[in-house]
C-alpha cells in the first residue's frame, strides 16, 4: 500500500464553478482561415475526478472509482482516469501546490511517468492561478534548455479540447513547449500563469496544426485572463505557434520572456513537410481587456513578435476592446515589437506572399537594430489605428517602422497606414519614423511629430513610391542644417521611385529633400514658410507661417497623441483647405471629415 501524502486538501477548497462560456463566433478578418470558438464549455454528461494528494506517487492500477470523490488519487491519477473513461471529464484541484517528480528517459510519454498526457476532451480547474500551482519539483528535469527535454508540464495530440483554468503552470523543461506541449487540437487557458518554464520551441507552449492530405488543421487557443511569463526558449520565448491557428486574447499578459533567437514572445512560422511547405495563417485576436506584449527580449528578430511567411497574420483588437500594446521589447536584429519576414522555400507552397494587418494597437519604447517598432521584409502590410512613441532603431533605419525587400532579391510590397500617430520616434541612420527601401507607402490621416534621425528624413526616409494624404508633421528638421524631414532618394534594386502630398500640412521647420527626384503636390496643401523644398502648386497650395498652424499635441478626444489644434475661434489656414476629391471620411482620431470642405492635415476641427 502507497503512503498517504503529507498534504491533506480540505473539500471546501475544491471548486464547484460556473462554467465560462464564449459565444461562437467566425474569425472577424477575410483570410482563408475560418474556425469558430467553443472554449470554455464543458457538456453536461462530462465526469469529475477530485485530486486529494499533491505529490506524484506511481500509479498502481488506476480506476475510474479511484479519483471520484473521497477517493486517494494523485493528479496523475486522475488525468490516467479521465484517459480511461471516453467523453469529455473534468478535475478539480484545491489550493495547493501540485508536484510532479516522476521523470522519464523515454522518448514518446506514456503518461505514467513525464509529463501529464491527455488524450481526450478534458478540463482542469484550480482554484485560482495566485491560490493553485502545478509545477516540476526543482531538481527533478534538467537545469537548463540545452539538456535534452522531456519534461513538460502538459502535453496533448489530438483532435479533441483542453480547457486549463485557475491555476499557476511552472518548472517544465520540454523540447516542443517547455510547459505546455499542445498539437492539433485546441488548447483554452483562463485565469492561468505560465512562468518560469524553458524549451526549444515555445518556452511556456508549443501550439501547432496537423497535416492531412488536404492540408493543414486549424485550431484555437485561447488566452483569457492568462499570462505567460518569464519563460525562455530558443524560439518563441513564451509561445511557438507553427504554420496554422487563430490565438484569442482576452487579458493576455506577455511579459519578460526571452527568446534566444527569434520571437521574444511569439514565434509563428509555416512548416515544411519532404512533401509541400504550408504557408503560415494566424490570427490573433484581441478582446475585452486587450492584450499586453512588454519586456520581452530576443536574440534575433522580433522582440516581441517574430512572423514568418509565406502567409498572412492578422493582429487586431475588437470593436470596443482596449488596444494590443506592445512596450519597451527589444530584438537584437530586426523589429523591436513585431518582425515579419517573407521566406522562401525548396518545396512548392501554398501562397508566394506574406502579409499582415496590424489594428488598434499601440507601440510603445521597443528596439532594435533597425525597425524599432516593426521590420517588414516583403510583406504587405496594412496599419489602422496604430500609436507609435519613443521606438529606437539603434544601429540602422526605421525609428518606427523599416520597410524594406527580401534579401533573396527585390520584390515590392505595400505599406498602407491610417489614422496612426508617430511621436519622438529615433534612428541613427535613416527614416526617424519610418524607413522605406522600394516599398510602397501610403500614409492617410497621420500625424508626426519630433522623430528624429541622423540620416535623412526625420519623417520618411524613401527609396520606393510614397504617398501622404491627409498628414500632419511638426518639430522635425532645422532651419539651416541638419536631416531632412521628407526625404525622397534612389536605390539600385528598387523599380523606381516617386512622392506625392495632398492635403497635408507640414510645420514648423519641417522641409522636404528629393536627393533623387522631386516630392510632389497633388495640392490642398498647407507649408510652413522653412519647406522650400516641397513642390508647391500655385492656386492649390499656401505657405503659412507655423505659429498660425497652431498645432500641438495631445488627444483632443481621441484616445492616442496627436497633432491638432484648439477650436479657440481663431481661423486657421488649414481649416477646409483641403482638395475636396481628396477628402477622407475620418480624421486621424477617427472622427468625421466635413467631406468637401475638409481641414488639410491628419485632424478635422470639429464644430
Amino acid at each position: 500500500m502507497r503512503p498517504l501524502s503529507t498534504t491533506v486538501i480540505p473539500a471546501a477548497w475544491i471548486p464547484r464553478f460556473s462554467r465560462y462560456s464564449s459565444s461562437k463566433e467566425p474569425a472577424m478578418r477575410t483570410l482563408s482561415l475560418v474556425v469558430t470558438l467553443s472554449a470554455f464549455t464543458t457538456p453536461l454528461w462530462a465526469a469529475d475526478f477530485t485530486v486529494t494528494r499533491t505529490d506524484d506517487p506511481a500509479p498502481d492500477g488506476v480506476t475510474l472509482s479511484q479519483c471520484r470523490v473521497g477517493g486517494d488519487c494523485s493528479l496523475r491519477e486522475a488525468v490516467l482516469a479521465a484517459n480511461k473513461r471516453p467523453g469529455p471529464d473534468r478535475i478539480l484541484l484545491g489550493r495547493a501546490v501540485y508536484e510532479l517528480t516522476r521523470a522519464t528517459s523515454a522518448t514518446t510519454p506514456d503518461g505514467r511517468s513525464g509529463p501529464l498526457l491527455v488524450t481526450d476532451t478534458l478540463d482542469v480547474a484550480g482554484a485560482g492561478s495566485a491560490r493553485t500551482r502545478v509545477r516540476w519539483r526543482s531538481g527533478v528535469t534538467p537545469p537548463h534548455m540545452f539538456t535534452p527535454h522531456k519534461h513538460p508540464v502538459w502535453t496533448a495530440s489530438g483532435d479533441y479540447q483542453i480547457d486549463l483554468q485557475a491555476m499557476t503552470i511552472s518548472g517544465g523543461r520540454g523540447a516542443a513547449g517547455g510547459c505546455i506541449d499542445r498539437w492539433a487540437g485546441d488548447l483554452n487557458l483562463r485565469d492561468v500563469v505560465v512562468e518560469s518554464c524553458e524549451g526549444t520551441t515555445g518556452g511556456a507552449i508549443h501550439f501547432g496544426g496537423a497535416y492531412t492530405s488536404e492540408g493543414a488543421g486549424a485550431y484555437v487557443l485561447s488566452l483569457v485572463d492568462t499570462t505567460l511569463r518569464d519563460n525562455l526558449a530558443q524560439y518563441g520565448g513564451a509561445l511557438f505557434l507553427r504554420q496554422t491557428g487563430t490565438v484569442i486574447g482576452d487579458g493576455a499578459r506577455l511579459l519578460d520572456n526571452t527568446a534566444l533567437q527569434h520571437g521574444g514572445a511569439v514565434d509563428a512560422v509555416p512548416a515544411e513537410t519532404t512533401v509541400i511547405s504550408y504557408a503560415l495563417q494566424m490570427v490573433w485576436r484581441s478582446e475585452g481587456d486587450g492584450t499586453q506584449v512588454a519586456d520581452n527580449s530576443a536574440g534575433g528578430n522580433g522582440g516581441g513578435f517574430s512572423l514568418v511567411g509565406p502567409g498572412y497574420a492578422n493582429i487586431f483588437s475588437v470593436s470596443g476592446a482596449a488596444p494590443i500594446v506592445f512596450e519597451r521589447n527589444v530584438a537584437v536584429g530586426e523589429g523591436g515589437a513585431i518582425s515579419m519576414r517573407l521566406q522562401s522555400f525548396a518545396s512548392p507552397v501554398a501562397g508566394t506572399t506574406a502579409g499582415m494587418t496590424l489594428e488598434q494597437a499601440r507601440l510603445y519604447d521597443n528596439a532594435a537594430a533597425s525597425g524599432g517598432a516593426v521590420m517588414l521584409r516583403a510583406v504587405r502590410a496594412v496599419m489602422n489605428d496604430i500609436e507609435f512613441a519613443r521606438n529606437s532603431a539603434q544601429n540602422g533605419s526605421g525609428g518606427a517602422i523599416a520597410a524594406d525587400y527580401a534579401t533573396s532579391g527585390s520584390r515590392q510590397s505595400l505599406l498602407a497606414i491610417q489614422r496612426a500617430s508617430f511621436n519622438q520616434n529615433h534612428a541613427t541612420q535613416r527614416g526617424g519614423a519610418i524607413s522605406s527601401q522600394c516599398q510602397i507607402v501610403s500614409a492617410y490621416d497621420s500625424s508626426f511629430h519630433a522623430n528624429t534621425s541622423i540620416g535623412n528624413g526625420e519623417v520618411i526616409s524613401s527609396t520606393g513610391y510614397t504617398n501622404f494624404i491627409h498628414v500632419s508633421t511638426d518639430g522635425h528638421g532645422q532651419p539651416t542644417m541638419g536631416p531632412a524631414s521628407l526625404h525622397l532618394t534612389h536605390h539600385t534594386a528598387c523599380p523606381g521611385s516617386g512622392f506625392t502630398i495632398a492635403n497635408s500640412v507640414i510645420g514648423g521647420t519641417d522641409n522636404c529633400y528629393g536627393q533623387h527626384g522631386i516630392i510632389m503636390s497633388n495640392g490642398g496643401n498647407q507649408f510652413s514658410s522653412y519647406a522650400g523644398g516641397c513642390y508647391f502648386q500655385a492656386g492649390l497650395d499656401a505657405y503659412g507661417s507655423s505659429a498660425s498652424f497652431a498645432l500641438s499635441v495631445g488627444t483632443f478626444g481621441g484616445d492616442k497623441s496627436v497633432l491638432g489644434w484648439t477650436n479657440d475661434g481663431i481661423t486657421r489656414p488649414q481649416v477646409n483647405f483641403g482638395q475636396p476629391s481628396l477628402c477622407s471620411i475620418t480624421d486621424v482620431r477617427g472622427l468625421p471629415r466635413n467631406v468637401g470642405a475638409c481641414d488639410a492635415g491628419a485632424f478635422e476641427q470639429q464644430w
